[in-house]
């Protein structure tokens, strides 16, 4: 994916957006070419300023989330399971799935690792003389061949020495080191103030996406067959004026995505045809004419509640729940998203792409006139 070993985020570089608690800025993402938007990414690193007295955190259910109080002092509240108090330095990792609410205003350093892989932050105090940090032994016990080592300057500077090269992090610079696990790396660290370390130890980024977004990775709920009935049966142009909860209701980018992807080349569709083609065979081979009306109605009834719903079941991510608001709860982000979705008319990009890319009219000087006219031309 082009990333290199060695990289350095200034703190100017940072990319800032409007969350409901306050702003945010995101220090880096991998794969870089992934998107917040359709979280695909692998994990991110960000900083952000709770402004909001009180505010719920956005759900990202297949992440595991590492947050970290740089100032001021929040009590965090995760609904039907704990209450805790984060003090500046101090960490809580939880299920970015789970419903949680803050209190209080601060800033933090976040962590967000796709669940499956293994993320770890801890705050370091440097001295001025140059020292190494020996990583947590259960990182070197890991069976994920990749390691990435990210440095955080908080306050003061940060100076990190690696091998023969010297690189020099002012407040809210960001040091990502791209490596293996057990490897050998000649890193030392001084300066003054402190530094946030976040590890991410993560397998092969081969597939990771459809691994994580598609299929059962958590086992389907009653809830979760019941949305994917709703959503196999409303999703088609005109699905608003006969369903008011359509009308009311936003699906995020992940599922969005989930959908375009079991609709991408007619697959119920298609499986339906091919199953009502059979069912007559199979009724004209077994029963004679008389019997190819119930062997329709078997696979009407079959594909009606099971398949064209399975379908869906299979390709979207779990819990559907989670990625299915009410418009009334969109936090200010989500909205932007949902007027950006609104202004977008899939079908004419489409077709506008289509064209873009052929070359057409480029450098015809005629500008698209009749060929009789190029003719006139020549003679002139």
């Amino acid at each position: 994916m082009g990333t290199k070993a060695c990289q350095i985020i200034r703190k100017e570089e940072g990319r800032e957006n409007q969350w409901a608690g306050g702003t945010t800025w995101e220090l880096f993402r991998y794969p870089e070419d992934s998107s917040y938007e359709t979280r695909d990414f692998l994990f991110r690193l960000s900083r952000a300023e709770i402004r909001e007295e009180s505010v719920a955190f956005t759900l990202f259910p297949d992440y595991q989330r590492h947050l970290m109080i740089l100032s001021g002092e929040i009590v965090l509240v995760h609904e039907g399971k704990n209450t805790l108090r984060l003090s500046p330095f101090e960490q809580e990792v939880f299920d970015g799935g789970q419903p949680t609410r803050s209190f209080g205003r601060a800033q933090d350093y976040n962590l967000m690792v796709r669940k499956g892989q293994v993320g770890q932050l801890r705050a370091l105090t440097l001295g001025e003389e140059a020292a190494s940090y020996p990583l947590p032994s259960s990182f070197f016990k890991e069976t994920r061949p990749y390691l990435v080592r990210c440095y955080y300057c908080e306050s003061g500077y940060s100076v990190v020495v690696l091998g023969e090269d010297t690189m020099m992090l002012r407040p809210g610079d960001q040091l990502v080191l791209h490596g293996k696990t057990g490897e050998e790396m000649n890193l030392k660290l001084m300066g003054q103030g402190r530094t946030i370390e976040a590890l991410v130890a993560y397998g092969a980024l081969e597939g990771l996406d459809e691994e994580s977004s598609v299929g059962f990775k958590e086992r389907p709920t009653w809830q979760d067959i019941k949305d994917a009935f709703f959503i196999a049966y409303t999703n088609f142009r005109g699905a608003a004026y006969f369903s008011k909860r359509r009308r009311t209701l936003w699906y995020d980018p992940l599922l969005a995505k989930g959908i375009l992807r079991v609709e991408r080349f007619y697959l119920p569709m298609v499986i339906f045809v091919l199953g009502f083609l059979f069912s007559v065979y199979a009724g004209m081979e077994v029963s004679g004419n008389q019997g190819v009306a119930y062997w329709v109605l078997a696979w009407l009834l079959l594909d009606l509640f099971v398949i064209t719903p399975g379908i869906y079941l299979w390709g979207l991510p779990l819990p559907l729940r989670n990625h299915m608001k009410p418009l009334k709860d969109l936090t200010p982000y989500e909205k932007a998203l949902y007027q950006k979705e609104l202004s977008q008319n899939p079908q004419l990009e489409k077709i506008l792409k289509r064209y873009a890319i052929t070359g057409r009219n480029v450098g015809d000087q005629h500008e698209g006139r009749a060929y009789g006219s190029f003719r006139d031309d020549d003679k002139k």
